[in-house]
């Protein structure tokens, strides 16, 4: 079967299952259920056996944007699943998560100022990652922020974050596919489930 957006599950004795609904288990019964099946941004499902590392991706479309705060915010005030954030449930905390932004250029309108982007765990507001930072200047750079990390068990949302020193404006490149400039920036990452 290819192109399959749903996995139907019948229970082969009896009718109960044990489900975690992020705060607690619950025992729900019943004669047939249906999952979404997970893409790139959604990992819901998780196997204590036979576990394969499982890739995350969140990608914006959008150009660019300008940003020039010094407070993490969500890249492009975005908290959408699939373009600037990856959600994931774990059963266990085996292998850690690991996540990636990565954006192309940043560019400022008149000088260098401190800009970078960053990982939230489980916010929109708060940077998560172990490593990050850079300049923009009237040129642009790239700028680069990665997490590897035990958040815990349950589910989780990593998203892309971004921060720039408020000084004039600071534009943000994230998806140039045009002449020779070829540029796809976004949120990337790994678990094992």
């Amino acid at each position: 079967m290819t192109a399959a957006t749903t996995v139907y599950f019948a229970p082969f004795q009896g009718n109960a299952i044990s489900l975690y609904d992020g705060s607690r288990w619950q025992i729900i019964t019943f004669s047939e259920k249906s999952v979404a099946v997970p893409s790139n941004a959604k990992r819901y499902l998780w196997n204590m056996c036979n576990r394969v590392p499982r890739k995350l991706l969140a990608q914006s479309t959008t150009d660019s944007w300008d940003y020039t705060t010094a407070t993490w915010r969500a890249a492009n005030g975005s908290s959408t699943n699939g373009v600037t954030e990856v959600e994931f449930v774990l059963g266990q905390q085996i292998e850690p998560v690991k996540l990636a932004v990565l954006v192309p250029k940043v560019l400022n309108s008149t000088g260098q100022v401190d800009v970078s982007a960053g990982i939230g765990i489980d916010s929109t507001s708060s940077n998560s990652a172990n490593v990050y930072g850079g300049k923009a200047h009237t040129v642009g750079t790239s700028t680069f922020a990665s997490y590897t990390g035990f958040p815990g068990v349950g589910y989780h949302y990593g998203q892309w974050l971004e921060i720039a020193q408020a000084s004039n404006t600071t534009t943000w490149y994230t998806d140039l596919q045009s002449g020779g400039s070829q540029r796809m920036g976004g949120l990337r990452g790994e678990i094992w489930n």
